[in-house]
C-alpha cells in the first residue's frame, strides 16, 4: 500500500491539499468555548416567599415540595436550604439521565404542589445547569459622578431601568452572546404615608386606600357599535393612573363632597426595600454576566464585547462600563500554549534532525506534517461535532509531542535504509511499513491510556471524553500522514543526488550522532558485564516511588501567586442590607492603595441562572483583585485586623476565586459532614444536643474544627385573644397595621407596558419597636386602640438555615479530618442511639472514595489495555510485561524531579506522568520490535539483534526525548500564571524521559536477554 502511494505523489497531495481546504474551512466555522457543551445532571428550584420565617417556610412548603421531588426519576440526591423569605433545592441526577426529561418533570411536580401552598405565592423558579451556563466574563454598571443621596438614587433608578431595557436586550441582540444575565437593579415602589389627623377628622381608614386605588384603577373593555352597514369599535379612555402625579390627584367622594387622595396623605416615589445589592470599587453598581452561545466562538465574543464596550462609553459618558472577572484566560493560555508547543516543538525538531539527520531537507518536512496533522484533527472534531475548549485544547496540545515523534521515526527509519543502500523508492517503501505495526501499536497505548476515563462516573467522564476523543483523533491523524503523505514528500524533497563530500556532509559526519553513539555503546557494554548490580539499581529505585509519594505534599493544582481573593463575611448580626453594604464600603476603603478592583455582592442576588446558594442579609462574597501578587497577603492581613478589630464577632473565608472547572465539578462538601435529625415531631434537633456533639468531636480529635451552628434572633408576637375580643379588634387589622408600618404592605400598583411599580402604604417610623410604644390600630367602633395593649414581644434564638435530604430534616457539623473512619466510629459508639436524635454521615470523604475505587478499576483496565494491544503486537505472552516494567522505573525520575523542586503530586503531574508513560512506552515498542524483527527476519543472533537494534533506533530515541524535554523546559523559568500552572507537568515529564531513555535503551534489552537467554542456548544445542 505505502509503495503504490509513493509512486503516485500527485494523487496523495491533491487528496491532503484537499482535506487542509476542508480543515481550514472547518478551523472558521468550528465553536470556540472554555467548555464543553455537556448537561450537568443538576436542578436547582428557587422558593421565594416574603415574610416567612425559615421554620414556616420549610413546614408549609419545603417539605412538601421535597417530597415531590423525590418521585421524579433518575434522581441520586436532594439538598434544601432554608432562610427567612427562600429556600434552595438542589436535585441531583444519576449521569446519563436525561436532564430535559427531568427537567419536565420538576415542573410538574411543581405546578402539583402549588394548589396545596399559599395563593399569595410566586411559583418557583427552576433553573437547569449547564457548563455552557457559566458566565464568560462580567460587565459593570456604574454612574461617574455622584450628588446628594437622594438624587442620586433617583438617578441610580434609572440607571437600573436603562441596564434592563437598553443594556440588556442590545447586548443580547448580538450573535455571539446567549443570555444577559443580571443584579443589582432596584426598583421604585409609590409609598403612601397617611395623614393620620385628616384621616381621623374623616373617620377614614387604611383599608380604604386599597378601596379607592381599586376603585381608580379599571380597564374597561371595547364594545362594538352597529350604524348601518358600518361597525364601529368603541372604547373607554384608561382611567388609570400612569404616574405619582395621578394618584395623587385621584378623586373620591365622601359625605357628598370630593377629595383628592393627596388631600389625606404624602405622596411619592422611592426605592423598594433592598434584600440585596452590588458594588463595584465602593460604589452601588449594576453587574451584568455575559453567557455565550455554545456554537460560537470566544474570540468572536472578546471582540464583539470590546467593541460594543467602546461605543457604550462614547454613547453614554456618564456612566462607567467596566469588565471583569474574565473567565476566558485559561481558555487562551490553552491556545497559546498549543501555539507555543507547536512553535518549539517545530524549531527543536528542525534543529535536532539538522544535526541528527546529516541533512537539512528532512526537517523541512516536520514543517509541513505538524500543520497538516492539526489541521486534519480539527476537521474530524467538527465532523463528530467537538468543540474547540480547554479539554479538548489539552488533549490537542498532549498530542502534538507524539505527533513530532511519528514523524521523526519514519523519517529516521527512511534514512537509515538509504544509509544501508537501498534505492530511494524503495527505502522510502520499506522505512515506512516496517514500522506500520509499531506506530499503530504506539498510538493504541497511549489512548488506552485516555479512553477508560470515559467511564468515570458522573461529570468527570463526560469531560474526559472530549479531551480522550483529540488524543485518539490527534494520534490517528498523525499516524495516517505518518504512513502516507510523510513517505511521499520525502520522496519528492530527496530526489536529487547528493554530492559526496560536500560541506553539508562533512559537517554532519564531524558533529552528528557519533557523541550519542559511544555514550551507548559505553553505557550498554557497562550493563550487560554488570548485570545483577544494574538489576539492584532498578530495584531500589522502584521502591523509592512510595516514599517520594509518600513525601510529596497532594494537592488538586499547583499552588501560584494569585492576584484575586474571593472573601466570604458573615457579620453574625441581624443586620440591614444598608447596613451590610456600608460596611463592606468601609472594609474595601481600608483596603488602600492595594486593590485595582473590588466587586461586591451584598445579600440576596438577581440573577435567575445562579444556581449557587443565596446570600442572606447579614452576608456578603467580595471578590477583590490586587495590583501584584506582593499585595494579596497585605490585603488578607488587613481584612483579618480590620474584622477583628470592628467585628469580632464575625466570620470570615478568604479563597482564590473557584476556575471554571471548579464551577462546573463545584463541591465546596468538607470531608466529613455529621447530620444531627432530631426524633419525633420536632422539625430540628435541640440546640443543646447539637452543641454537646460538637464539643464531644472539638475535644476527642484535634483540628476537627466544627464552627458553631448559626443561630439568629428573631423578635414574636403574641396576642391575647381575649383583649381581641374585649377591644373589638380583628387580627386582620393587627396585621394590615403591622405590614403598613413595616412597608410591607401592597395595595395595588402602577402599570405602564411591562412596567410595574407596585404601591404601598406606609408610616413615617417603620421601627418595630417604635411601632409597638406608639402605633394603634383602629376597631369596629372607629376607636385607637394601642398595639402594646394587644401584643407582647419577646425575643428568641432559632437556626439560621434549615436543611434538609431524602431522610427530612438535618443541622449539619462540617469537619475537615485527616481521619474520618475513627471520626465516624468513634460517633457510632458513643453518640448513636443514645438521645433523642439520630446521626448520618456525608462528605467528600465518601465521594472520594468512590473516585478511588473507580480510579482503581480504570487503571486495571487500562493496564489491560496495555498489555493485550502489546501481546497482540509482539505476538507473546511475556514481552508486554518487559515494556510495561519500564513505567515504574521511570516514574521514579519523574517523583524525584518534583521533589527536588519543591513541586506536588496534582492534577497537572499527574497528567505530566500519563504523558511520559505514553513517550518512554512507545520508544520501549520501538525498541523491542526491531529486536525481534532482527532476530526471527534476519536471522541475527540475541546479543547481536538487541545491540543492533539500540544502534539503529538510537537517534530516534534521543530526538523524542531531547524534542520533548526542550519544548517543556522553558516553563520551567517563566513566571507568569501560565508556566507556573505548566511547571509540575515540565518537572514530571523532564524527569521521566531523563531516566525513562536510559530505561529503554539499556533496562528493558536486559530483561528481555534474561528472558531468551536460555531458549537461544537449547536452540544452539539443538543445532549442533
Amino acid at each position: 500500500m505505502v509503495k503504490f502511494l509513493i509512486h503516485r505523489p500527485v494523487a496523495v497531495i491533491m487528496v491532503f491539499v484537499a482535506l487542509i481546504l476542508l480543515g481550514i474551512i472547518a478551523v472558521e466555522r468550528i465553536p470556540v468555548s472554555s467548555l464543553p457543551d455537556i448537561d450537568i445532571p443538576e436542578i436547582t428550584v428557587h422558593v421565594d416567599k416574603k415574610n416567612t420565617s425559615s421554620k414556616e417556610l420549610e413546614s408549609t412548603i419545603v417539605r412538601t415540595l421535597r417530597a415531590q421531588l423525590l418521585q421524579v426519576p433518575d434522581l441520586s440526591d436532594i439538598h434544601s436550604e432554608t432562610r427567612d423569605g427562600y429556600s434552595n433545592i438542589r436535585l441531583r441526577f444519576n449521569y446519563g439521565a436525561d436532564i430535559n426529561y427531568a427537567f419536565i418533570e420538576v415542573n410538574e411536580k411543581i405546578d402539583l404542589s402549588m394548589n396545596s401552598f399559599p395563593r399569595d405565592m410566586e411559583r418557583p423558579r427552576v433553573i437547569k445547569a449547564s457548563a455552557t451556563d457559566i458566565p464568560a466574563f462580567y460587565i459593570n454598571m456604574s454612574l461617574r459622578d455622584t450628588v446628594g443621596s437622594a438624587d442620586n438614587m433617583s438617578r441610580f433608578i434609572e440607571l437600573s431601568e436603562f441596564a434592563r431595557e437598553v443594556i440588556k436586550r442590545r447586548l443580547e441582540q448580538l450573535p455571539e452572546i446567549s443570555f444577559v444575565d443580571i443584579t443589582g437593579v432596584v426598583y421604585p415602589e409609590i409609598y403612601i404615608i397617611p395623614d393620620m389627623a385628616a384621616m381621623s377628622a374623616l373617620n377614614l381608614k387604611e383599608e380604604d386606600f386599597r378601596r379607592i386605588i381599586e376603585t381608580n384603577n379599571l380597564l374597561y373593555g371595547n364594545v362594538s357599535a352597529m350604524d348601518g352597514a358600518l361597525k364601529y369599535n368603541i372604547r373607554f379612555a384608561s382611567v388609570k393612573p400612569i404616574s405619582v402625579d395621578d394618584i395623587r390627584n385621584i378623586r373620591f367622594k365622601y359625605y357628598d363632597r370630593i377629595f383628592k387622595l393627596g388631600d389625606i396623605a404624602t405622596i411619592g416615589q422611592r426605592r423598594q426595600d433592598l434584600k440585596g445589592c452590588f458594588i463595584a470599587n465602593s460604589q452601588p453598581a449594576i453587574n451584568l454576566a455575559i453567557i455565550k452561545q455554545p456554537a460560537a466562538k470566544m474570540s468572536d465574543l472578546r471582540n464583539q464585547i470590546k467593541g460594543t464596550l467602546e461605543q457604550f462609553t462614547r454613547d453614554y459618558p456618564n456612566i462607567r462600563f467596566e469588565q471583569t472577572q474574565d473567565q476566558t484566560e485559561l481558555l487562551e493560555y490553552s491556545i497559546g500554549n498549543l501555539k507555543q508547543d507547536l512553535l518549539i516543538g517545530s524549531a527543536l525538531a528542525f534543529v535536532l534532525m539538522f544535526f541528527f539527520l546529516k541533512n537539512i531537507r528532512s526537517p523541512l518536512l516536520i514543517g509541513i506534517a505538524i500543520p497538516v496533522c492539526l489541521i486534519l484533527s480539527i476537521l474530524f472534531f467538527s465532523l463528530i461535532h467537538l468543540s474547540i475548549n480547554i479539554i479538548s485544547l489539552s488533549g490537542l496540545v498532549l498530542g502534538v509531542g507524539l505527533m513530532i515523534d511519528n514523524s521523526i521515526i519514519v523519517i529516521d527509519n527512511i534514512s537509515q535504509c538509504q544509509e544501508r543502500g537501498m534505492e530511494l523508492s524503495l527505502a522510502c517503501s520499506k522505512g515506512t511499513t516496517d514500522l506500520i505495526r509499531p506506530l499503530l501499536s504506539s498510538a493504541m497505548t497511549t489512548c488506552s491510556v485516555f479512553v477508560p476515563l470515559i467511564f468515570l462516573s458522573g461529570i468527570s467522564g463526560a469531560l474526559f471524553y472530549d479531551q480522550a476523543m483529540a488524543i485518539t483523533i490527534g494520534l490517528c491523524v498523525s499516524l495516517i500522514v505518518s504512513v502516507t503523505l510523510l513517505p511521499t514528500l520525502y520522496r519528492l524533497f530527496h530526489n536529487g543526488k547528493r554530492k559526496s563530500g560536500s560541506i553539508e556532509h562533512d559537517f554532519f559526519e564531524k558533529y552528528g550522532i557519533v557523541f550519542f553513539e559511544r555514550m551507548y555503546e559505553a553505557g550498554f557494554h557497562w550493563v550487560f558485564r554488570y548485570k545483577v548490580i544494574s538489576l539492584i539499581i532498578v530495584i531500589i529505585l522502584i521502591a523509592a516511588n512510595a516514599v517520594l509519594f509518600v513525601r510529596l505534599k497532594k494537592e488538586k493544582l499547583p499552588a501560584f501567586e494569585q492576584t484575586e481573593l474571593v472573601t466570604n463575611i458573615d457579620w453574625n448580626q441581624n443586620i440591614t442590607i444598608e447596613e451590610n453594604k456600608k460596611r463592606i464600603v468601609e472594609l474595601v476603603i481600608s483596603m488602600g492603595d492595594e486593590l485595582s478592583q473590588s466587586n461586591g455582592m451584598i445579600g440576596e442576588q438577581q440573577y435567575l441562572l445562579d444556581k449557587e446558594k443565596e446570600l442572606s442579609s447579614s452576608q456578603a462574597q467580595l471578590y477583590l483583585k490586587a495590583k501584584n501578587s506582593r499585595s494579596v497577603e497585605k490585603i488578607k492581613n488587613k481584612i483579618k485586623h480590620y474584622l477583628n478589630e470592628y467585628f469580632p464577632e464575625s466570620s470570615l473565608k478568604i479563597n482564590v476565586p473557584k476556575t471554571i472547572f471548579q464551577k462546573v465539578f463545584g463541591d465546596d462538601e468538607p470531608t466529613l459532614v455529621v447530620k444531627i435529625t432530631q426524633s419525633g415531631d420536632e422539625i430540628l434537633p435541640y440546640k443543646k444536643d447539637v452543641d454537646n456533639v460538637s464539643l464531644l468531636i472539638n475535644n476527642t480529635f484535634n483540628g476537627a474544627n466544627i464552627s458553631p451552628v448559626a443561630m439568629q434572633r428573631t423578635t414574636a408576637l403574641s396576642v391575647d385573644p381575649d383583649k381581641l375580643l374585649l377591644y373589638d379588634v380583628s387580627m386582620d387589622a393587627i396585621y394590615n397595621k403591622l405590614k403598613s408600618g413595616l412597608n410591607a404592605s401592597e395595595i395595588g400598583s402602577l402599570q405602564t407596558g411591562q412596567k410595574r411599580v407596585p404601591i404601598v402604604v406606609s408610616d413615617q417610623n417603620n421601627y418595630l419597636d417604635h411601632i409597638f410604644r406608639t402605633g394603634s390600630v383602629i376597631n369596629s367602633k372607629g376607636s385607637p386602640v394601642p398595639l402594646s395593649a394587644l401584643l407582647e414581644m419577646s425575643r428568641e434564638e432559632t437556626y439560621k438555615t434549615i436543611e434538609g435530604d431524602k431522610n427530612g430534616n438535618f443541622i449539619p457539623l462540617a469537619m475537615e479530618s485527616d481521619k474520618p473512619e475513627q471520626v465516624i466510629e468513634y460517633l457510632n459508639k458513643k453518640v448513636r442511639g443514645n438521645g433523642n436524635f439520630e446521626i448520618s454521615f456525608a462528605g467528600s470523604y465518601f465521594s472520594n472514595k468512590q473516585l478511588i475505587k473507580e480510579m482503581t478499576i480504570v487503571l486495571g483496565v487500562a493496564i489491560l489495555l496495555l498489555y493485550f494491544i502489546l501481546a497482540a503486537q509482539f505476538e507473546s505472552m511475556i514481552q508486554p510485561l518487559i515494556v510495561l516494567l519500564e513505567l515504574p522505573i521511570s516514574m521514579w525520575g519523574a517523583l524525584i524531579m518534583l521533589y527536588v523542586f519543591n513541586s506536588s503530586i496534582n492534577l497537572i503531574s499527574l497528567i505530566g506522568l500519563v504523558v511520559m508513560c505514553g513517550i518512554i512506552i512507545n520508544d520501549s515498542i520501538l525498541k523491542i520490535d526491531t529486536v525481534n524483527q532482527l532476530r526471527w527476519k534476519e536471522g541475527y543472533k540475541l546479543m547481536d539483534a538487541i545491540h543492533t537494534a539500540g544502534v539503529r533506533r538510537l537517534k530516534s530515541i534521543i530526538m523524542t526525548a531531547m524534542t520533548t524535554i526542550l519544548s517543556v523546559a522553558p516553563f520551567l523559568f517563566g513566571s507568569d500564571m501560565g508556566s507556573v500552572l505548566q511547571r509540575p507537568l515540565s518537572l514530571a515529564l523532564i524527569g521521566g524521559m531523563v531516566i525513562g531513555t536510559p530505561v529503554s535503551l539499556y533496562f528493558i534489552p536486559l530483561l528481555y536477554w534474561f528472558y531468551y537467554r536460555k531458549s537461544e542456548s537449547k536452540q544452539e544445542v539443538k543445532v549442533a
